[in-house]
Order: C-alpha cells, then structure tokens, then sequence
C-alpha cells in the first residue's frame, strides 16, 4: 500500500539515476551493499522492531517510483507486509562465506523501481551469537 500524501517528482540527482536505470534496465548498477557483523546473543524479533523503527524513520528507504504523464514520480510505500528475514547458515561449513555468497546474489538483482522495495534488510545467524545484518539498497533514495 502506498502512502497517499506523498507524491513528489524526483530530485534532479534522482532523476539521472532513474534514466540512467532506465537506459540499462538489465544491470544493477545502482545498487549498494553492507553488512554489519554482530557478535553476542541477540532477539530477532527485538531486532525486527528495531529495523522496523529505521524504516518508519527513514521515509526514504520506503520510496518507490511510478511513471506518470508528467514524469517519474517518487511515492512512499508503506510497512505493513513487511517483515525482516532470517536465514540460519551457522549449519553450513563456512556460514559467513555462505551469507556473503547471498548477499553478492542479491546485489546482483536489478531492484524494480516501480514495485520496489527498493532496500533489503535480512538477519543471517552464522553461529550460536554471531549475527550478519545486511542492508542493500538502491542508490536512488
């Protein structure tokens, strides 16, 4: 769902980076990746309260871009169906190696900037307390 109070045409900046997407439509090359390495015990749910928090926050992350008669417009999407994934490698025989094999795919995907989302955030486990918080974006926000 979208939220209807906000539709705005793009910052210039945004706009080079829309039709330089636009032009090469079949390669990810705005899309930007990080990783936080996390050592201790943590709740991923909390932790998924937290991420949720950021995102009601930062607006920006939640943008999405639709193509109008006047030009691109950006609209900020809503919340509700997401939720943070959390994918368990701590079984594999090099479970960091396993999660940034992951994260390399997934930068790799061409972000559509219609349906968005245009982030990914995603909780790896890699072992008993140790945690990967990635976040990718597209650098168009």
């Amino acid at each position: 769902m979208l939220v209807k109070d906000f539709n705005q045409p793009l910052l210039a900046a945004q706009f080079e980076v829309w039709l330089k997407q636009k032009i090469n439509s079949e390669i990810p090359i705005y899309n930007i990746g990080q990783y936080i390495d996390i050592r201790g015990a943590i709740d991923p749910a909390l932790f998924e309260v937290a991420a949720r928090e950021v995102l009601v926050e930062a607006e920006a992350l939640r943008v999405q871009i639709f193509e109008e008669s006047d030009g691109p417009r950006q609209v900020i999407h809503d919340l509700q169906a997401w939720s943070l994934p959390l994918i368990d490698f701590s079984g594999e025989f090099a479970p960091v190696a396993a999660a940034e094999e992951w994260m390399k795919a997934d930068l790799a995907r061409v972000m559509d900037l219609a349906h968005g989302p245009l982030f990914n955030f995603v909780l790896f486990k890699v072992g008993p307390e140790r945690f990967l918080w990635y976040l990718g974006f597209h650098h168009i926000q």
